[in-house]
């Protein structure tokens, strides 16, 4: 790995953000981001290259467990909400057909605001597990996802 690195550092001046995997001493994988800088003396010749590593494990680890959080998230809105939106887009059909009686309208409303109250419970449930699950999440952001 490392000579794949310095063949791209021979290949550029300057590199941001250039990640990696690599197995440490303890046998486990690592992600690290390297950052290099040319160094040069006044007249432009290249003395050399400084280059530092930062472990970025734990950051990927949670970028991926965020979007699986929205993934999840997303589908657990989508399906409920369609259904709710094609049962009221199907009353208003119904109501303006002059199908439907009054009793009609207020129980298809009650089962819809049922199932809208469903679906704020399942995001609830969602967010508590996942402020649960993560250690280093910001404590406003875990009360926020536990209220």
């Amino acid at each position: 790995m490392t000579e794949n690195i310095l063949g791209i550092i021979a290949n550029k001046k300057d590199i941001d953000n250039f990640e990696s995997k690599i197995i440490s001493k303890d046998g486990s994988q690592k992600i690290i981001s390297w950052n290099t800088r040319e160094l040069t003396n006044g007249d432009g010749i290249t003395l050399g290259y400084i280059m530092i590593g930062r472990d970025i494990t734990t950051e990927k680890k949670l970028h991926a467990e965020i979007i699986e959080y929205i993934g999840e998230s997303a589908m657990r809105l989508k399906n409920p909400v369609e259904v709710i939106k094609n049962n009221m887009d199907e009353l208003i059909l119904r109501l303006e057909k002059g199908e439907c009686t009054t009793e009609d309208l207020i129980l298809q409303i009650k089962i819809q605001t049922k199932n809208a109250e469903q679906i704020v419970e399942n995001l609830h449930e969602l967010n508590k597990a996942v402020s649960l699950a993560f250690d280093d999440m910001p404590a406003e952001l875990k009360r926020f996802l536990s209220e």
